[in-house]
C-alpha cells in the first residue's frame, strides 16, 4: 500500500528516487539478514514475515502512545 501511495504521487524531477527512502529505511533490518541467511530463506521467509509484522509493530507502538497520552 505504501508503495502505491508513493508511486501515485511521484514526480518526474531528478530526485524522484528519494520518495522511496522511507521504504528503504523500513526494509533495512531485513536487508541485513540477507547476508546471514541462505539466499532463498531470506527472500522467501524473512522478508514476507518482516513486512507482515512491521504494520503490527507500528500499530502496537501507536496504541501504546495513545493510551499514555489519554491519561
Amino acid at each position: 500500500m505504501a508503495f502505491w501511495i508513493i508511486y501515485a504521487n511521484q514526480s518526474h524531477d531528478a530526485q524522484w528516487q528519494l520518495s522511496y527512502f522511507p521504504l528503504w529505511i523500513a526494509d533495512f533490518p531485513i536487508s541485513l539478514s540477507y547476508g546471514a541467511l541462505p539466499i532463498p530463506d531470506a527472500e522467501a521467509i524473512a522478508g514476507p514475515l518482516w513486512w507482515f509484522e512491521l504494520p503490527l509493530l507500528v500499530w502496537w507502538i501507536v496504541r501504546g502512545r495513545r493510551r499514555t497520552s489519554a491519561k
